[in-house]
């Protein structure tokens, strides 16, 4: 198997419909391998296609959960809706619904922890962990802030 580009990326993931603000949406994502389910998030402006270098090597370990978010990558990006993190967190929370998450990982670069780290979106039980990564234009290539948290309430339904 070759490098991942963003065509053989694409074909690989799946669609559903979830509803923010009492519109419907689609939203594109890669679910693969299996195990403790991993939410992977990416951040602006980029797409799940961020993750194309890790996640592969986690799936004989884990099930990794890649979505694009409302208004990037392959899902929705009609003009007209919100794409605030208060969207994504609904976005989301469809998706985690969609796809019957009780416990899961959290893995987000930049405003990709939003949704995951504010409290109101869904987020993983008591005991998951989160892992929110920043890179910084002054920091040195190749080096990000990593902050970890796994204080995280129950998820809501």
């Amino acid at each position: 198997m070759g490098p991942m580009d963003h065509e053989r990326w694409s074909e690989a993931q799946k669609r559903t419909t979830v509803v923010v603000d009492g519109k419907e949406l689609e939203v594109a994502y890669r679910d693969e391998g299996s195990g403790e389910p991993v939410v992977f998030l990416h951040g602006i402006p980029t797409w799940s296609f961020l993750w194309r270098q890790v996640v592969p090597r986690l799936e004989g370990e884990f099930r990794t959960i890649v979505p694009d978010l409302v208004g990037y990558g392959n899902s929705d990006r009609r003009e007209g809706f919100d794409r605030s993190i208060r969207a994504q967190e609904q976005a989301l929370a469809g998706l985690v619904e969609e796809l019957d998450l009780d416990r899961f990982h959290v893995v987000a670069h930049d405003i990709g922890g939003g949704p995951s780290r504010s409290g109101t979106g869904p987020t993983p039980t008591a005991g998951s962990t989160s892992w929110c990564a920043r890179t910084r234009p002054a920091m040195a290539p190749g080096r990000s802030d990593i902050s970890r948290s796994s204080d995280f309430p129950g998820r809501r339904r």
